[in-house]
């Protein structure tokens, strides 16, 4: 029962951050919430060079934040986050490529309890769009296989969305992640080393601005700044 009040208040406020949405939108953002981003595109460089292209030309400004929470353990980071923090481009797409390798904690059992939720409130006459036009694209995107979409027409063209989908361990690390850039950035000649570590209980509540821990893969691994003279930043 909580997980379907969690879920209605999330498609509510989807309808209020996005007014002009349509019945795929929401499927859309159903699906991110289930598993993420669906397939990551094979091609990694190709995808990279994609978001440097979108990230040089004039965002629209998010109607709401730019790290925007889903119905689950994923997060839509929207690209205008990189004009108001120092966080590269190259890290934002490496935590997006991470999250599309871990499976989901979710399945296809809980996108099942989503669609029924989205489905009531239709019934209630709470969605912007007919119980019949919900139905139908739920209908038929069940007789697809769920498949990755694609946001409607009226999305693209009211709010041109432009974002990666990353799972909720690493958007809580953002703010620290683009301190390292803005570090790395600063240095040039400094680097990254890396070791695998075991997660100690909670990691991210100890103190970490020099070395932070990210899971990838079922494994931890930890790295810390540091300059070419092997001495940490003071």
């Amino acid at each position: 029962m909580a997980v379907m009040h969690h879920t209605s208040e999330f498609l509510l406020d989807q309808c209020a951050r996005y007014p002009e949405l349509r019945p795929q939108d929401l499927l859309k953002a159903l699906r991110q919430s289930t598993f993420g981003c669906g397939n990551f595109p094979a091609d990694e460089v190709e995808r990279l060079q994609s978001l440097r292209e979108k990230a040089g030309v004039s965002l629209f400004a998010p109607t709401g934040p730019a790290i925007e929470p889903l119905d689950g353990d994923y997060y839509r980071v929207h690209l205008q986050y990189l004009r108001c923090s120092t966080l590269s481009i190259k890290t934002l797409f490496h935590l997006s490529a991470l999250s599309a390798r871990e499976p989901s904690d979710d399945g296809w059992d809980a996108l099942a309890d989503r669609l029924a939720c989205l489905l009531a409130l239709a019934e209630e006459g709470k969605l912007p769009f007919s119980p019949g036009e919900a139905e139908e694209a739920v209908k038929c995107w069940r007789a697809a296989g769920y498949p990755a979409c694609r946001h409607s027409e009226e999305f693209y063209r009211a709010y041109a969305p432009a974002y990666c989908v990353v799972r909720r361990e690493y958007a809580r690390l953002l703010p620290l992640l683009a301190r390292i850039d803005r570090l790395l950035a600063e240095n040039p000649g400094s680097s990254l080393r890396w070791k695998a570590a075991a997660p100690p209980g909670n990691p991210l509540r100890r103190p970490c601005w020099k070395k932070f821990m990210i899971a990838a893969s079922f494994t931890w691994t930890t790295f810390s700044f540091v300059r070419n003279n092997g001495q940490r930043p003071g």
